[in-house]
């Protein structure tokens, strides 16, 4: 399997090359923000399923050719900066509930080769290198001394496959993307502050404590729609709405859910 997405970089790179020097290659990079809800249960850290929202930072660029795009965005909320307070109600009446900080990180590049060009409609497929990083730190009930860790880091090679349509100043693009293999980074169980930070120290890369993984114990699938209206010859507005969905499983399982919905300027250049 990484044969394969590695072969398929190499024909769409192969092929990208020799346009990439086209008068006809278009840069736009996009900045903006917006609103993220994401959903978190995790087995090493509680049995509890817990939600919250963020509101994340984006940041994208786009190269594209007559027959390619190329690109890679990415998106960001950190507690204490831009959201990211979970939190999971219990059944008891008055019980408080139980809350998780959290930060969440997406982060995704890729390379698209054009299959089927009409008029105004496009259909590509593509390979892509994808992250996520989303940590938790979770307080049980107010009078807990020190937070409660977990955590999954996972680098992933994907698939992916697109259409898309342009008409006059507007486009619209639907995209979505699964993994054939991956790589996570992820502690077998819940830990304290000071442990993490031991953990983190005593390894020369975070890299060391992952694993490979494929799809019996990695299921994951991304999906993106968006639409983006010509302001003038440099600069636009793009909407987007991505979504994405996690379940790993080893020992334990866990399962992360986040969606987001953004808006951006661009600038062509």
């Amino acid at each position: 399997m990484a044969a394969l997405v590695a072969s398929l970089c190499i024909l769409i790179g192969g092929q990208a090359v020799g346009e990439e020097t086209s008068p006809s290659t278009n840069w736009t990079v996009t900045a903006g923000g917006g609103v993220a809800e994401v959903a978190s249960r995790d087995e090493a850290g509680s049995p509890l399923a817990y939600s919250g929202v963020g509101y994340p930072l984006i940041l994208r660029v786009d190269a594209v050719g007559p027959r390619w795009a190329a690109g890679g965005q990415t998106g960001l909320f950190v507690f204490g900066l831009n959201g990211g307070r979970l939190s999971a109600d219990l059944a008891r009446e008055g019980e408080p509930s139980h809350r998780a900080d959290s930060l969440f990180v997406d982060l995704s590049a890729w390379i698209d080769r054009q299959v089927l060009t009409g008029s105004a409609h496009r259909l590509w497929l593509g390979a892509q290198v994808g992250h996520w990083t989303f940590f938790r730190s979770y307080l049980y009930n107010p009078a807990q001394i020190g937070s409660v860790e977990s955590w999954e880091a996972v680098i992933t090679a994907d698939v992916r496959a697109g259409v898309g349509g342009d008409y006059g100043r507007l486009s619209w693009e639907l995209a979505a993307s699964v993994p054939l293999l991956g790589w996570m980074m992820r502690p077998s169980y819940a830990v304290r502050g000071d442990e993490r930070v031991e953990i983190v120290e005593s390894h020369t890369t975070v890299l060391r404590r992952g694993r490979a993984v494929t799809v019996d114990r990695l299921q994951m699938v991304q999906g993106e729609a968006s639409v983006a209206l010509a302001l003038g010859q440099r600069w636009g507005l793009r909407g987007e709405y991505r979504a994405g969905r996690l379940s790993y499983t080893n020992f334990v399982q866990t399962r992360a859910f986040v969606q987001r919905g953004t808006l951006g300027v661009s600038l062509r250049f």
